[in-house]
C-alpha cells in the first residue's frame, strides 16, 4: 500500500539527515565562526529533530511500536513548534539590524 511504503520512507529518511546534521554542527563549532553555517547547522537540528519526530510517528504506522494519539499530538505539537520558532527568532534578529554584520 502506498500509505506504508511513504511511511517506511518517513523512517529510513532521518538516518541521512543526522549525519549530514553532525557534519554541519562540527563545521560550525570551528573557528572562525561562519554565521550563514551556524544559521544552517542550527537549522539542520531542528529539521533533523522534526524528521526522527516524523519517524518515530511512521514506525506506528508500521505496526512496529503502539502510539496513543495523545502522545501522537503531542510529538506533532512539539514539531510545529520547533520549526516555526527559529523564523520567529530570525525575524526578530532581522528587525533589530543584526543580520548585515560583521562579527
Amino acid at each position: 500500500m502506498i500509505i506504508d511504503a511513504l511511511a517506511l520512507l518517513l523512517f529510513v529518511l532521518p538516518v541521512p539527515g543526522w549525519v549530514a546534521t553532525v557534519i554541519l554542527v562540527r563545521a560550525a563549532l570551528h573557528r572562525p565562526r561562519i554565521a550563514a553555517l551556524s544559521e544552517r547547522a542550527f537549522a539542520a537540528v531542528v529539521l533533523s529533530g522534526a524528521a526522527t519526530v516524523a519517524a518515530y510517528l511512521a514506525s506506528a504506522r508500521l505496526g512496529l511500536r503502539d502510539l496513543d494519539t495523545g502522545v501522537a499530538i503531542v510529538l506533532l505539537a512539539a514539531v510545529e513548534v520547533a520549526v516555526s520558532v527559529p523564523s520567529v527568532i530570525w525575524l526578530v534578529r532581522f528587525l533589530r539590524g543584526d543580520f548585515g554584520r560583521v562579527e
